[in-house]
This record gives C-alpha cells, sequence and structure tokens, in this order.
C-alpha cells in the first residue's frame, strides 16, 4: 500500500506542476493517460510541420537552381547588373529574387561576418574572385557563405604573397632583442627561419637511400616530421597573424637566434622558461616545511607559465622543442653565424 501511495502521489505532483489535469486529492490513471496520448499528438503534429516546412524550402531552392540552369543569359545579366551597381551586401541581399524573407531574415539577424570584415560591394567580390581564378558563386551558395569564403581566400593568397617574399630575402640573423619594439618586423624573420628550417628537415629525410627509408627509424622520423610540420605551420600562422603574446613571440625569437648561433643548450633553457616559466615547484608542491622559506617570496613567477594547458599552443611549442632536437643531432651548415654576416 505504501509503494502505491508513493506512486499515486509522485504522479499527482506531476501533473500539478505541469498543470495538465487540475489539482485533486485523487484521479484516475486514465485521465492521466489521455493527457499524455494528447501531448504525443501534439509532438508529432509539429514534428510534421517542420518536416514539412523544410521541405517546402528545399523545393524552393530547387526550383530557383533549376529556373537559373534552364537560362544561363538571364543569370549574367543579373550579375552584370549587380556589378554595376555600387550598393553594398546588404542591399543586394534585400534585393535578390533568388532568396526566400526567411533566409533574407535569417542573415539579417547574424551580423557576424558584416561585423568581422568591411562591408563591400557584390560588384567588388566578384571582381576580385575573378582576378583570383576563384569559382564566382558555388552551388547552394548563400551570399553571406561568398563572403566568408572570398575572406578566407583573399587572406591565405596574403599569407603565400608573404611567404614568397620572405623567403626571396634569405634567412638572416634574428634581432630577438628588438621582439617587443618591432614585433612585425621580428616575427617576418622567425616565419623565414623556420620556413628554411622545414625546407631543410624535409630535404635531410627525403635525400636518404631507398633501403634506409623503408627502414622502422626512418619511418617514424618520417612521422614525427610530418606532425611537426603540421604544428609549425600552425605557429607560422600565429605569428603572420600577431595574436600571440608579446612575451612568447620574443622567447621563440631567442630561441631561434640560439639555434642560428649553434647554442642549442640555452635554446633548451629558454624553452623551458616559456613552457614552464620560473615559477617555483612546477609539479604541484608549494610548501614544503611548517614556515614558509624565505627565499619563497623572492622567485619571481611569470604571467605566462602553464602556457601549456592551450592545447594549440602546446602542440606547437612542442613542435619547436623538435625542432630544436632535430637542429641539435643534424647540426645543418645553415644553422652556422658564419653564414649570416
Amino acid at each position: 500500500m505504501d509503494f502505491l501511495k508513493e506512486e499515486i502521489e509522485k504522479k499527482r505532483r506531476q501533473l500539478e506542476g505541469k498543470n495538465d489535469i487540475p489539482a485533486k486529492k485523487a484521479f484516475r490513471r486514465g485521465d492521466w493517460e489521455k493527457e499524455r496520448e494528447r501531448k504525443y499528438l501534439e509532438d508529432q503534429r509539429e514534428t510534421e510541420l517542420k518536416k514539412q516546412e523544410k521541405k517546402r524550402k528545399l523545393d524552393e531552392e530547387r526550383e530557383s537552381y533549376e529556373k537559373e540552369r534552364r537560362h544561363p543569359v538571364s543569370k549574367i545579366s543579373k550579375v552584370d547588373e549587380m556589378s554595376n551597381s555600387s550598393s553594398p551586401i546588404a542591399t543586394s541581399k534585400a534585393a535578390s529574387p533568388g532568396v526566400s524573407d526567411s533566409q533574407n531574415a535569417t542573415k539579417s539577424s547574424s551580423p557576424s561576418t558584416k561585423s568581422e570584415h568591411p562591408e563591400l560591394p557584390l560588384s567588388e567580390v566578384v571582381r576580385k574572385l575573378r582576378e583570383l581564378k576563384e569559382p564566382i558563386k558555388l552551388f547552394g551558395e548563400s551570399e553571406e557563405a561568398l563572403l566568408k569564403r572570398f575572406f578566407i581566400i583573399e587572406k591565405e593568397k596574403e599569407i603565400e604573397q608573404l611567404e614568397k617574399e620572405l623567403l626571396s630575402r634569405g634567412v638572416e640573423l634574428i634581432d630577438y632583442q628588438q621582439a617587443t619594439h618591432e614585433k612585425p618586423r621580428i616575427s617576418k624573420q622567425v616565419v623565414t627561419f623556420l620556413r628554411r628550417g622545414i625546407f631543410v628537415w624535409d630535404k635531410i629525410l627525403t635525400s636518404k637511400p631507398t633501403s634506409e627509408l623503408n627502414s622502422p627509424e626512418a619511418q617514424g622520423q618520417l612521422k614525427i616530421f610530418r606532425q611537426a610540420k603540421q604544428d609549425l605551420e600552425t605557429l607560422i600562422r600565429l605569428l603572420i597573424d600577431g595574436t600571440l603574446n608579446d612575451n612568447i613571440v620574443s622567447k621563440i625569437a631567442e630561441i631561434c637566434y640560439l639555434c642560428q648561433r649553434k647554442e642549442f643548450v640555452k635554446a633548451n633553457d629558454v624553452y623551458l622558461q616559456l613552457t614552464i616559466g620560473n615559477a617555483p615547484w612546477p609539479i604541484g608542491v608549494t610548501m614544503v616545511g611548517i614556515h614558509e622559506r624565505s627565499a619563497h617570496q623572492r622567485l619571481q613567477r611569470d604571467p605566462n607559465t602553464s602556457i601549456l594547458k592551450d592545447e594549440k599552443k602546446r602542440k606547437c611549442l612542442q613542435a619547436l622543442k623538435r625542432f630544436i632536437t632535430f637542429s641539435e643531432r643534424e647540426d645543418p651548415d645553415w644553422f652556422s653565424e658564419k653564414d649570416f654576416n
């Protein structure tokens, strides 16, 4: 009986919380079942309406695409009209007949692309995409996606152009002491050095005989190189974008400078200062006795310690450590200081 009372009380509390059935001291199980069935049917109707709405939107998009494919001349004239007009993207969105009102409302409610990038006329976007030899529009691509793709392509082209310019200059001796005052220039020097290092690393590994390349040791080195190359590319992108902290850029520049000077022990020390810092007892023990040590207060703690907690930066810095190890093991001639004087 206690079990039945508990179940009845539980159901009563549930019904009172939902206000589905008027609160009663006692109720029939059939009433509760009817209410549950009603809610289930309502949910099914809502799901069916959503499916029909989604199907209707897909049919509209398919019809608009079929019209554009059947009449390519009108599509070209439409693009020319947009290119001749100097209206921004927001105006072209409101005037485009191939986009439904719901899509326009959705696009206007998400202005993330506008806030991140400056507004450009559609004619300018189309012209630049043609200059870059990229398709002006992909299948099913909205204008917001077109803008996003254009800015990504433009950023990649800028990076490629910068890399070509840096590689054409050659590797310079890195002036790491000016990293905080001339961050863009020092970042370019570090990028050039790392690019050249990746090229030499790849050349040394691939220039080995075929019999040696098939050995397990060589395959392991190739695997390490591929992973390190991928992470170093991420580090290069962070340096080019300028998103790294000034202190981190200064330490990375000092590591590369010491590798140029063939002072690999000092380079490892700087790497440890960058990753662990000068914090006491980095493993986790902060107090070993009852009283605090006198030297404990004099230890300077770096605000950038525990940088390895960030997964992206951890991979980049570990790839840099592998780069130092490779440089120390192979010791290629291009690291020598006499090549820079």
